[in-house]
């Protein structure tokens, strides 16, 4: 009985600490992934003026360029459709230079993704993230704790008074 109890107790611990990381994990990549919004806004008008460069530029260069925004999409969250894009494009341009319609299809469908990721992130941004952001803000000392790199001072001290009860383990053995 003792055993049956004690899974019980993990199981259940588990089941919580699992549903509580996946709470506050999931909004705080929808966070960060709106967070970014900005930042790929910027990239923008460097990632359309390009098109002419991938439909008549110097093959080598312009491969360099896609490269290099390319890396700058990389650390915005949840861009890789967009960076995807880019990186067949300029894998495109690398391996077979002549072929510009296809480098130019990829491109194409990079800027689409660019288009339809502004659309949803800037209606998203004036409408969810302020919400959003309360609640990540408000399950951060709770459910957030274990995503924590330290603790408070407050949240340490709780945790330590609670673990400092005596526990007969007797029936452990």
């Amino acid at each position: 009985m003792f055993e049956k109890l004690t899974k019980a107790e993990t199981n259940a611990r588990n089941t919580h600490r699992r549903a509580a990381d996946t709470a506050y994990n999931d909004a705080a990549e929808v966070l960060a992934v709106l967070n970014g919004t900005p930042a790929l806004l910027a990239l923008e008008g460097e990632i359309t003026a390009l098109r002419s460069a991938v439909e008549s530029g110097d093959a080598v260069e312009t491969a360099a360029k896609l490269d290099a925004l390319a890396d700058q999409v990389r650390e915005i969250e949840g861009a890789g459709d967009v960076r995807k894009g880019l990186n067949n494009a300029r894998r495109v341009l690398e391996k077979t230079p002549d072929d510009r319609a296809k480098a130019l299809a990829d491109f194409d469908s990079a800027v689409a993704e660019l288009a339809a990721q502004k659309t949803w992130r800037q209606a998203a941004d004036s409408s969810v993230k302020p919400q959003l952001q309360a609640y990540v803000d408000g399950i951060l000392p709770t459910l957030g704790a274990r995503s924590l790199s330290q603790l408070s001072e407050d949240q340490a001290l709780y945790i330590a008074s609670c673990n400092a009860v005596h526990r007969d383990l007797s029936l452990n053995f």
